[in-house]
Order: structure tokens, then C-alpha cells, then sequence
């Protein structure tokens, strides 16, 4: 859940842009990779290799770091396994 980052839904495109111009910028499906990344309501939800996993998280705990401190969880992200299209 990002909705401690991601409080709207322009909030939320630029989380996913970011991700997509600073995570594999190639892989993204828009760009004619396989893996995709959407935000619904404040849960993003991300179809990549175990290794783009990674680096989002890195990435979005990098995001967390930049917000105000309280007791917010660590942002996270759940895994859509594509057996027939790993990454």
C-alpha cells in the first residue's frame, strides 16, 4: 500500500512513470517488454522478473526515505508470477 506516498491518482502515474523510466526502462510493456506496473487506488501492482521486483522496492524504499518520518511501513510490492513469460 502507498497511499502514504501516493495520497491521489496523479500522485500514483508518476510513481508508476518513475518506476518505468528509472527500473529497465526497455522491459516495460509499453516499450515492448513483458513486464507491466499499475497503481489501483494506493496498491501497485507490478508483473516483472524476480530481479525488477528488487529493484522497485530499493527504488520505492528510496521514495519512503524522502517522506515525512512517522510510523509508516515500508512500501511493498506484490508479486503477479508470469510463469510462461519470466523475465
Amino acid at each position: 500500500n502507498l497511499a502514504h506516498v501516493a495520497s491521489n491518482s496523479s500522485e500514483g502515474v508518476n510513481i508508476v512513470n518513475t518506476i518505468k523510466k528509472m527500473v529497465r526502462p526497455v522491459a516495460w510493456d509499453d516499450q515492448g517488454g513483458g513486464a507491466s506496473c499499475q497503481m489501483i487506488g494506493s496498491v501497485l501492482l507490478v508483473k516483472a522478473s524476480e530481479g525488477m521486483h528488487e529493484e522497485i522496492e530499493r527504488l520505492l524504499a528510496l521514495l519512503n526515505d524522502k517522506q515525512p518520518k512517522d510510523n509508516t511501513p515500508t512500501p511493498e510490492t506484490h508479486s503477479v508470477n508470469d510463469e510462461e513469460n519470466p523475465m
